[in-house]
């Protein structure tokens, strides 16, 4: 609606102001004739009601609004409402309800995983046990599961990312997890090396051993985080653990230098002392006897009498080199 009014010395003012119902009425009218620019006609009344959501009525106006339009065609301006709204920490329910009746409905997760972790961000802090059945169903159609189960979820909603795991698990087991190549547990646990923070990982292998194979637990990256974990926490399943790896290895090369390279990482935390040398010793002690070999099966003499010196420096006891 335009008014003008004359005022002194020529000027004209101009007062503007926006009725959202004729401007919706018009848009519905045009919407019906082009429903493939709805979004596009839509995006105005949409920027215009996110300038004001400070009441929970503005909000339900405009989620109520929003939902009529669906988020598949139009998350070129709903990623605008889950940007303002997780900004301001606004979890309207109905709005919640939409999103999930979104992903729950979706054909082809796989070919919008982008539209998947946008609502997912957006989601995360929000969800709660009654919505397990919903993401499940989700995951078991995705390609890539790790869009929804991953560290941005453990950190901000840990109870629903626990909630996850077993039924996750059980439907891999089942081979009912990820399109078109099925997932297996190790790659389920090779995610959860990522996620879950060293102070507590090994609850959850301890927990959910039973689905994770005798390869997984040779693997560089589980070993390396094993091996985190002694140093931080000197747990001894972590360390049982690790001594049945190294114990059980060929001497080659390979497996020499690895096992040489961890010994040096926990040094260096012993050299500026933010671990003590009865770490290392108590790290060294239960595959002493692999090590002694390895120092004699090493093919270069030289990397051999440097690491006879490392032990020296830690004051470890050589008498079993003999």
């Amino acid at each position: 609606m335009l008014r003008g009014t004359r005022v002194f010395r020529g000027a004209l003012k101009v007062e503007i102001s926006v009725d959202e119902q004729k401007l919706k009425d018009g848009l519905d009218s045009i919407l019906k004739k082009a429903p493939q620019d709805m979004c596009k006609k839509t995006e105005f009344i949409i920027k215009h009601k996110l300038t004001n959501i400070s009441t929970p009525q503005k909000i339900d106006e405009l989620v109520s609004f929003a939902i009529k339009y669906p988020y598949n065609k139009c998350n070129s301006w709903h990623k605008y409402i889950m940007g303002s709204f997780k900004h301001y920490d606004i979890h309207p329910k109905k709005y919640k309800k939409f999103l999930l009746a979104t992903l729950d409905t979706s054909k082809e997760p796989s070919l919008h995983t982008y539209k998947i972790n946008q609502i997912m961000n957006y989601l995360n802090r929000d969800l709660d046990l009654g919505d397990i059945d919903i993401i499940v169903n989700l995951m078991s159609r995705m390609q890539n599961i790790f869009l929804v189960l991953n560290s941005k979820l453990y950190s901000v909603n840990k109870t629903f990312y626990n909630s996850l795991l077993e039924p996750s698990f059980s439907m891999i087991k089942e081979k009912k997890f990820g399109r078109p190549i099925f997932k297996n547990s190790d790659q389920m646990f090779a995610s959860m090396i990522d996620d879950i923070p060293s102070a507590e990982f090994m609850s959850y292998y301890l927990k959910y051993e039973q689905y994770i194979s005798k390869t997984m637990k040779r693997n560089k990256r589980f070993i390396s985080k094993i091996v985190k974990i002694y140093r931080q926490s000197q747990d001894k399943n972590a360390l049982n653990l690790y001594s049945e790896y190294f114990n059980n290895q060929e001497f080659t090369k390979q497996s020499i230098d690895l096992y040489w390279g961890y010994i040096n990482t926990i040094k260096h935390y012993v050299d500026i002392g933010t671990t003590n040398k009865e770490v290392l010793h108590s790290f060294i002690k239960p595959t002493e006897k692999w090590m002694f070999k390895s120092l004699k099966n090493y093919p270069y003499k030289y990397m051999s009498t440097n690491r006879i010196k490392i032990l020296n420096e830690i004051n470890y006891n050589l008498k079993g080199m003999k």
